[in-house]
């Protein structure tokens, strides 16, 4: 358990191909981080050409959680305007 922590985040490398299930392809995978004590937890898990953000916080320490992601999605933003 993580006493003082804010923020955690995670960058988990996903398959760079197809995987199947049963014969059914997977076609997107997301991740979830555990909050391990922290107020938030931000895990980012890649997926052939995809890659998705899980966002998973603790409402008494961050009750905004609509301005937490519009600021997430800004950032991202400007760091994809660069590329």
């Amino acid at each position: 358990m993580l006493r003082g922590q804010d923020f955690v985040t995670s960058n988990v490398p996903g398959v760079p191909m197809p995987v199947f299930i049963a014969g059914a392809e997977i076609l997107a995978q997301f991740p979830f981080g555990p909050m391990s004590g922290a107020a938030t937890n931000l895990t980012l898990l890649s997926y052939q050409d995809q890659v998705h953000v899980g966002i998973n916080t603790d409402p008494a320490a961050l009750p905004d959680t609509d301005t937490f992601v519009a600021c997430l999605e800004d950032g991202f933003d400007e760091i994809r305007k660069l590329a």
